[in-house]
C-alpha cells in the first residue's frame, strides 16, 4: 500500500461519527458545516488528502472512476482480493438500477468499508 492510501483511510477513521447526515448544499464542506452525505464525504477526503476531485455525487464519481471489481467476480473473497485501501465501493441500495449506484463508501482493508449512510452521525465502518 502507498502512503497516500494509508492517509486516505486514516483521514476517514479520524472522522468517525463526526458529521450529521444531509443531502443539502452544505454537504460539500463537512468540516465547516458538520454535515455531509456519502458522496460528499469521500469527495472531501480525496480533496483534502490527495488534491483529487472525484466528483460531487455518487453517479459523477462512478463516471470518473475505473471499474476494478465488477459483475464478472464470482465471490466476495475474490472481489476483496482485488480491492485496495482507498478504493471507492459503490452500492445499489434501492435496487432500482437506473444506471447509477446510490451509495458510495471507501474500502479500508480487512473486508471493511467506511462511509456515511445516514441518518445519524458518520462516517461509520
Amino acid at each position: 500500500m502507498t502512503k497516500l492510501q494509508d492517509q486516505l483511510v486514516q483521514w476517514m477513521l479520524d472522522r468517525q461519527n463526526r458529521y450529521a447526515y444531509s443531502q443539502g448544499p452544505t454537504r460539500l464542506d463537512p468540516e465547516a458545516k458538520k454535515m455531509t452525505d456519502c458522496s460528499a464525504l469521500v469527495r472531501y477526503a480525496y480533496l483534502q488528502v490527495a488534491g483529487i476531485e472525484v466528483g460531487t455525487w455518487t453517479g459523477n464519481q462512478q463516471d470518473r472512476g475505473r471499474i476494478v471489481v465488477g459483475l464478472d467476480v464470482q465471490t466476495a473473497a475474490e472481489a476483496e482480493r482485488l480491492l485496495q485501501k482507498g478504493d471507492l465501493v459503490f452500492f445499489d441500495w434501492d435496487g432500482i438500477n437506473v444506471g447509477y449506484f446510490d451509495h458510495v463508501e471507501m474500502y479500508i482493508g480487512n473486508g471493511q468499508t467506511i462511509g456515511h449512510g445516514g441518518p445519524g452521525n458518520g462516517p461509520t465502518i
